[in-house]
């Protein structure tokens, strides 16, 4: 069975990683993201962005298998993975990629 999952991508500008009481992301107000300059910092035969057909950019990970929509507006839509696990971790490869860029 395939699990479908959202995730929005929120940072504040002093963001510093984990909520120290937590354990969770800080949530703060949503970053619009450039989707044309994360076509260059993402792995190009992993990447389909085409604004004209579809509005989010289209992000298929090796492992675990699953393929992330990643729309301006911070958002974005975790699909094709069996477990829970799988998307945690594909979410935590997403953040760890787009940090630089966030």
């Amino acid at each position: 069975q395939n699990m479908v999952a959202t995730y929005a991508l929120h940072y504040p500008e002093d963001y510093d990683g984990n909520d120290k009481f937590t354990n969770e992301p800080l949530a703060g107000v949503p970053r619009k993201l450039n989707l044309n300059n994360l076509t260059f910092h993402l792995p190009f035969d992993k990447v389909e962005y085409e604004p004209e057909q579809f509005p989010g950019l289209i992000y298929r990970l090796d492992y675990p298998k699953v393929v992330c929509l990643i729309f301006g507006s911070g958002k974005m839509v975790i699909t094709g993975a069996r477990h829970k696990d799988e998307i945690l971790e594909a979410v935590e490869i997403i953040k760890d990629e787009l940090a630089d860029l966030l």
